[in-house]
C-alpha cells in the first residue's frame, strides 16, 4: 500500500489526541488522498456553483473547515461499496501512539524533543507547494493515528510548528 519504506524505532507513547488535533489529522488525510481527490473536486464545484464569487482563500478555509464532514456524509448517503474511502471517511481513533524517530525512505526524522541534545538531528522538512512556494518547518511530534477499520488501519503523520 505504500511505495516508500518506513519504520519506527525507539519507544513510543500512547495518547489521546484532542478533538482539534483528529479534525487536523482527518482533514490533511483527506486532502492529501489520492483517492479522495475527486470527492474533493465535487465539493469545490458544489462550493462555486452555490456561492460562484467565492475566493481561492475563502475555498481554502472551507476545505479545511467542512470538507470532512460533507466527506462522511457524502460516502454515508450515496452508499460508497469501496472499503478504504468507508474507512477513511470515519476519523481516526482518539488514542495515537507517538514516536520518537522515523525512518523513511532511508532517511532518519526526529521530534525535535529528542535531537535537541544531539550534535546532528534531522527534524527538518521542506514542503514545495506552487501555490504558496516552500514551507518549512520543524517536527514536533511523529504521531500514528489509527483507523478503526482493517482497511486502513494507521498512518504516521508529523506535526510540525
Amino acid at each position: 500500500m505504500y511505495p516508500f519504506e518506513r519504520s519506527a524505532i525507539g519507544e513510543a507513547k500512547k495518547r489521546s489526541l484532542s478533538l482539534e488535533e483528529i479534525k487536523a489529522a482527518q482533514t490533511y488525510i483527506l486532502l492529501n488522498c489520492k483517492e479522495v481527490e475527486p470527492f474533493v473536486s465535487m465539493y469545490v464545484e458544489s462550493l462555486q456553483e452555490e456561492y460562484p464569487n467565492l475566493s481561492q482563500d475563502q475555498i481554502d478555509e472551507n476545505l479545511e473547515t467542512y470538507f470532512s464532514i460533507w466527506f462522511k456524509q457524502y460516502v454515508q448517503s450515496n452508499h460508497i461499496e469501496n472499503a478504504f474511502l468507508r474507512s477513511l471517511a470515519h476519523e481516526p481513533l482518539t488514542s495515537a501512539i507517538c514516536h520518537s524517530v522515523y525512518f523513511v525512505n532511508g532517511y532518519k526524522f526526529h521530534a525535535k524533543s529528542h535531537g535537541t541534545a544531539r550534535s546532528t538531528m534531522n527534524n527538518g522538512i521542506c514542503i514545495s507547494d506552487p501555490n504558496v512556494g516552500d514551507y518549512y518547518g520543524r517536527i514536533q511530534e511523529i504521531i500514528q493515528v489509527e483507523y478503526r477499520e482493517e482497511h486502513l488501519k494507521n498512518i504516521v503523520l508529523f506535526k510540525c510548528e
